[in-house]
Protein backbone atom coordinates (compact mmCIF):
# COMPACT_ATOMS: atom_id res chain seq x y z
CA UNK A 1 0.00 0.00 0.00
CA UNK A 2 1.61 3.38 -1.17
CA UNK A 3 0.43 5.56 1.99
CA UNK A 4 2.20 2.65 3.97
CA UNK A 5 5.40 2.94 2.70
CA UNK A 6 5.18 7.04 3.11
CA UNK A 7 3.86 6.63 6.45
CA UNK A 8 6.49 4.10 7.87
CA UNK A 9 9.23 6.61 6.90
CA UNK A 10 7.70 9.09 8.35
CA UNK A 11 7.56 6.50 11.43
CA UNK A 12 11.03 6.11 11.89
CA UNK A 13 11.52 9.47 12.22
CA UNK A 14 12.14 10.80 15.98
CA UNK A 15 11.19 14.45 16.38
CA UNK A 16 10.20 16.38 19.57
CA UNK A 17 7.06 16.76 21.25
CA UNK A 18 6.66 20.97 19.69
CA UNK A 19 3.91 20.47 17.53
CA UNK A 20 4.24 22.22 14.28
CA UNK A 21 0.78 22.28 13.04
CA UNK A 22 -2.47 21.05 14.73
CA UNK A 23 -6.28 21.34 13.60
CA UNK A 24 -9.26 23.03 14.64
CA UNK A 25 -11.94 20.80 12.85
CA UNK A 26 -14.41 19.10 14.32
CA UNK A 27 -14.39 15.18 13.68
CA UNK A 28 -16.03 14.20 10.43
CA UNK A 29 -14.15 16.79 8.60
CA UNK A 30 -11.54 15.34 6.37
CA UNK A 31 -9.72 14.50 9.59
CA UNK A 32 -8.21 11.37 8.38
CA UNK A 33 -7.13 12.27 4.92
CA UNK A 34 -5.50 15.63 6.61
CA UNK A 35 -3.24 13.25 8.75
CA UNK A 36 -2.22 11.53 5.88
CA UNK A 37 -1.58 14.70 3.95
CA UNK A 38 0.43 15.91 6.78
CA UNK A 39 2.76 12.88 7.06
CA UNK A 40 2.81 12.84 3.36
CA UNK A 41 4.12 16.03 3.75
CA UNK A 42 7.14 15.93 6.32
CA UNK A 43 5.19 17.09 9.05
CA UNK A 44 4.27 13.85 10.88
CA UNK A 45 3.72 11.35 12.26
CA UNK A 46 0.71 13.17 13.40
CA UNK A 47 -1.81 12.27 16.22
CA UNK A 48 -5.29 11.32 15.74
CA UNK A 49 -7.94 9.26 17.11
CA UNK A 50 -6.75 6.45 14.95
CA UNK A 51 -3.01 6.82 17.17
CA UNK A 52 -5.17 6.54 20.12
CA UNK A 53 -7.37 3.02 18.65
CA UNK A 54 -4.08 1.38 17.49
CA UNK A 55 -5.11 1.36 14.23
CA UNK A 56 -3.27 3.72 12.55
CA UNK A 57 -0.31 2.58 9.97
CA UNK A 58 2.21 4.32 11.67
CA UNK A 59 4.27 1.80 13.38
CA UNK A 60 5.65 4.54 16.19
CA UNK A 61 1.74 4.56 17.42
CA UNK A 62 2.95 5.58 21.01
CA UNK A 63 -0.47 6.57 21.72
CA UNK A 64 -1.84 3.28 21.93
CA UNK A 65 1.07 1.08 23.02
CA UNK A 66 0.98 3.58 25.94
CA UNK A 67 -2.59 3.49 26.20
CA UNK A 68 -3.29 7.53 26.12
CA UNK A 69 -6.73 6.83 26.17
CA UNK A 70 -6.28 6.87 29.75
CA UNK A 71 -4.85 10.19 30.00
CA UNK A 72 -7.56 11.22 27.92
CA UNK A 73 -10.63 9.72 29.79
CA UNK A 74 -9.01 11.62 33.06
CA UNK A 75 -8.52 15.21 31.64
CA UNK A 76 -12.50 15.63 33.07
CA UNK A 77 -11.59 19.14 34.32
CA UNK A 78 -8.62 20.90 32.19
CA UNK A 79 -6.19 19.76 29.66
CA UNK A 80 -3.89 16.67 29.87
CA UNK A 81 0.04 16.20 29.99
CA UNK A 82 0.76 17.68 26.39
CA UNK A 83 4.63 16.98 26.61
CA UNK A 84 3.79 12.75 27.39
CA UNK A 85 1.39 12.96 24.80
CA UNK A 86 2.49 14.55 21.84
CA UNK A 87 6.10 12.62 22.57
CA UNK A 88 7.54 12.21 18.81
CA UNK A 89 4.30 13.58 17.27
CA UNK A 90 4.57 16.65 15.01
CA UNK A 91 1.42 17.70 14.25
CA UNK A 92 -2.27 16.67 15.66
CA UNK A 93 -5.63 16.87 14.15
CA UNK A 94 -9.27 15.27 14.99
CA UNK A 95 -10.21 13.87 18.03
CA UNK A 96 -9.26 13.44 20.84
CA UNK A 97 -6.81 16.21 20.98
CA UNK A 98 -8.93 18.94 18.88
CA UNK A 99 -11.29 19.18 21.58
CA UNK A 100 -9.08 21.12 24.22
CA UNK A 101 -8.42 23.45 21.15
CA UNK A 102 -7.67 26.58 23.65
CA UNK A 103 -5.45 24.58 25.70
CA UNK A 104 -3.39 23.71 22.62
CA UNK A 105 -3.29 27.54 21.13
CA UNK A 106 -1.26 28.49 24.33
CA UNK A 107 0.76 25.41 24.75
CA UNK A 108 2.02 25.95 20.87
CA UNK A 109 1.60 29.84 19.81
CA UNK A 110 4.14 29.39 17.33
CA UNK A 111 2.30 25.98 15.28
CA UNK A 112 -0.02 26.84 11.93
CA UNK A 113 -3.90 26.09 12.55
CA UNK A 114 -5.92 24.25 10.13
CA UNK A 115 -9.51 24.47 10.29
CA UNK A 116 -10.80 21.87 8.08
CA UNK A 117 -14.72 21.86 7.62
CA UNK A 118 -17.74 20.86 5.73
CA UNK A 119 -19.29 22.45 3.11
CA UNK A 120 -22.31 23.16 4.55
CA UNK A 121 -23.38 22.70 8.45
CA UNK A 122 -26.00 19.99 7.61
CA UNK A 123 -23.01 18.29 5.62
CA UNK A 124 -21.52 17.96 8.91
CA UNK A 125 -24.62 16.89 10.72
CA UNK A 126 -25.35 13.88 7.92
CA UNK A 127 -21.33 12.96 7.62
CA UNK A 128 -21.06 12.44 11.74
CA UNK A 129 -24.77 11.00 11.80
CA UNK A 130 -24.19 8.49 9.34
CA UNK A 131 -20.88 7.84 10.78
CA UNK A 132 -19.71 7.96 14.40
CA UNK A 133 -23.35 7.86 15.81
CA UNK A 134 -23.94 4.54 14.78
CA UNK A 135 -22.54 3.12 17.43
CA UNK A 136 -21.90 6.13 20.17
CA UNK A 137 -26.07 6.83 19.67
CA UNK A 138 -27.72 5.07 22.75
CA UNK A 139 -31.09 5.81 20.94
CA UNK A 140 -29.96 3.39 18.27
CA UNK A 141 -29.76 -0.27 19.40
CA UNK A 142 -26.05 -1.09 18.44
CA UNK A 143 -25.20 1.68 20.89
CA UNK A 144 -27.55 1.40 23.62
CA UNK A 145 -26.23 -2.15 23.67
CA UNK A 146 -22.22 -0.89 23.76
CA UNK A 147 -23.96 1.37 26.72
CA UNK A 148 -25.06 -1.43 28.91
CA UNK A 149 -22.95 -1.73 32.77
CA UNK A 150 -22.14 -5.74 31.28
CA UNK A 151 -21.03 -4.96 27.99
CA UNK A 152 -18.65 -2.23 29.21
CA UNK A 153 -18.24 -4.91 32.42
CA UNK A 154 -16.77 -7.37 29.77
CA UNK A 155 -15.15 -4.82 27.57
CA UNK A 156 -13.57 -2.11 29.50
CA UNK A 157 -11.83 -0.50 26.93
CA UNK A 158 -15.45 0.73 25.51
CA UNK A 159 -16.03 2.07 29.03
CA UNK A 160 -12.82 3.99 28.84
CA UNK A 161 -13.74 5.04 25.45
CA UNK A 162 -17.35 6.34 26.34
CA UNK A 163 -15.00 8.39 29.50
CA UNK A 164 -13.10 9.88 26.55
CA UNK A 165 -16.18 10.94 24.95
CA UNK A 166 -17.55 12.75 28.14
CA UNK A 167 -13.90 14.17 28.73
CA UNK A 168 -14.00 15.53 25.23
CA UNK A 169 -17.57 17.06 26.09
CA UNK A 170 -16.54 18.79 29.27
CA UNK A 171 -13.11 20.09 26.84
CA UNK A 172 -15.44 21.54 24.34
CA UNK A 173 -18.16 23.02 26.52
CA UNK A 174 -15.23 25.00 28.35
CA UNK A 175 -13.23 26.94 25.46
CA UNK A 176 -16.53 26.92 22.61
CA UNK A 177 -18.71 28.91 24.44
CA UNK A 178 -22.07 26.49 24.05
CA UNK A 179 -22.55 22.83 25.49
CA UNK A 180 -21.07 20.45 23.93
CA UNK A 181 -22.91 16.91 23.84
CA UNK A 182 -22.58 13.84 21.81
CA UNK A 183 -26.01 12.16 22.19
CA UNK A 184 -27.86 15.33 21.51
CA UNK A 185 -25.11 16.16 18.21
CA UNK A 186 -26.40 12.15 17.08
CA UNK A 187 -30.54 12.77 17.97
CA UNK A 188 -30.61 16.49 17.15
CA UNK A 189 -29.79 17.28 13.83
CA UNK A 190 -30.36 21.25 14.47
CA UNK A 191 -28.35 21.20 17.51
CA UNK A 192 -25.53 19.49 15.34
CA UNK A 193 -25.77 22.31 12.48
CA UNK A 194 -25.78 25.29 15.34
CA UNK A 195 -22.88 23.49 17.24
CA UNK A 196 -20.35 23.33 14.42
CA UNK A 197 -21.50 26.25 12.99
CA UNK A 198 -20.41 27.96 16.02
CA UNK A 199 -17.44 25.62 16.97
CA UNK A 200 -15.83 26.68 13.44
CA UNK A 201 -16.61 30.51 14.11
CA UNK A 202 -14.89 30.25 17.70
CA UNK A 203 -11.76 28.76 15.84
CA UNK A 204 -11.94 31.87 13.68
CA UNK A 205 -12.06 34.04 16.54
CA UNK A 206 -9.31 32.50 18.88
CA UNK A 207 -6.70 31.96 15.76
CA UNK A 208 -4.91 35.18 14.31
CA UNK A 209 -5.61 35.34 10.55
CA UNK A 210 -1.67 34.70 9.86
CA UNK A 211 -1.76 31.23 11.55
CA UNK A 212 -4.73 29.91 10.11
CA UNK A 213 -5.55 27.78 7.28
CA UNK A 214 -9.32 26.99 6.66
CA UNK A 215 -9.45 24.29 4.40
CA UNK A 216 -12.59 23.38 3.34
CA UNK A 217 -12.70 19.47 2.77
CA UNK A 218 -14.09 18.17 -0.85
CA UNK A 219 -12.86 21.47 -2.31
CA UNK A 220 -9.20 22.41 -1.01
CA UNK A 221 -6.71 20.29 -1.64
CA UNK A 222 -2.51 20.52 -1.96
CA UNK A 223 -2.77 23.91 -3.46
CA UNK A 224 -3.79 25.51 -0.63
CA UNK A 225 -2.08 23.25 2.23
CA UNK A 226 1.38 23.21 0.55
CA UNK A 227 0.93 27.09 0.15
CA UNK A 228 -0.34 27.54 3.51
CA UNK A 229 2.63 24.95 5.33
CA UNK A 230 5.25 26.75 2.56
CA UNK A 231 6.31 23.45 1.04
CA UNK A 232 6.09 21.95 -2.33
CA UNK A 233 3.31 19.95 -3.73
CA UNK A 234 3.98 16.01 -3.87
CA UNK A 235 3.41 14.50 -6.99
CA UNK A 236 0.28 12.16 -5.48
CA UNK A 237 -3.72 12.69 -5.37
CA UNK A 238 -4.71 14.29 -2.16
CA UNK A 239 -5.65 11.39 0.25
CA UNK A 240 -9.53 10.69 0.80
CA UNK A 241 -9.73 8.29 3.56
CA UNK A 242 -12.56 7.04 6.13
CA UNK A 243 -15.86 7.01 3.90
CA UNK A 244 -19.02 6.34 5.30
CA UNK A 245 -18.50 2.88 3.69
CA UNK A 246 -15.74 2.43 6.57
CA UNK A 247 -17.75 2.99 9.07
CA UNK A 248 -20.14 0.68 8.02
CA UNK A 249 -17.77 -1.93 7.79
CA UNK A 250 -16.57 -0.78 11.35
CA UNK A 251 -20.04 -0.88 12.37
CA UNK A 252 -20.13 -4.41 11.34
CA UNK A 253 -17.25 -5.35 13.38
CA UNK A 254 -18.58 -3.62 16.46
CA UNK A 255 -22.22 -6.10 15.84
CA UNK A 256 -20.19 -9.12 15.89
CA UNK A 257 -18.45 -8.37 19.03
CA UNK A 258 -21.50 -7.10 20.80
CA UNK A 259 -23.39 -10.77 19.49
CA UNK A 260 -20.22 -12.86 20.97
CA UNK A 261 -20.14 -10.29 24.58
CA UNK A 262 -23.85 -10.79 24.58
CA UNK A 263 -23.65 -14.74 23.83
CA UNK A 264 -20.45 -15.14 25.89
CA UNK A 265 -22.62 -16.80 28.87
CA UNK A 266 -24.65 -18.79 27.03
CA UNK A 267 -21.31 -20.29 24.76
CA UNK A 268 -20.17 -20.56 28.23
CA UNK A 269 -23.06 -22.79 30.02
CA UNK A 270 -23.23 -24.42 26.60
CA UNK A 271 -19.49 -25.50 26.75
CA UNK A 272 -20.13 -26.74 30.12
CA UNK A 273 -23.26 -28.58 29.63
CA UNK A 274 -21.38 -30.56 26.67
CA UNK A 275 -18.07 -31.24 28.96
CA UNK A 276 -20.58 -32.71 31.40
CA UNK A 277 -22.40 -34.98 28.67
CA UNK A 278 -18.91 -36.22 27.37
CA UNK A 279 -17.97 -36.79 30.83
CA UNK A 280 -21.04 -38.68 31.60
CA UNK A 281 -20.83 -41.05 28.43
CA UNK A 282 -17.36 -41.68 29.47
CA UNK A 283 -18.10 -42.96 33.16
CA UNK A 284 -20.84 -45.22 31.50
CA UNK A 285 -18.84 -46.60 29.33
CA UNK A 286 -15.91 -47.46 31.42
Amino acid sequence: MMWGFFLSVCALQEVSSELLVFGGGHARTGTASMKVALELLGFGPTYHMWEVGGVSENSLNLAYKESHINDWMEAQSGPPDFDKLFRNYSSAVDAPAVFWFEELLRKYPEAKVILTKRSSSKAWAQSINGAMCMFIDEQRALGWLRSTAYFKAIHPSWSKFIDMLQAMDNAATRWSGQEHNWQRICQDPEYAERLIDAWNQRVEELVPAERLLVFETGKHSWKELCSFLQVPEPAVPYPKLNSRFDFLFLCFVFWVEVVVIYCLPLILVSCWRFLLLLLKRKGKSD
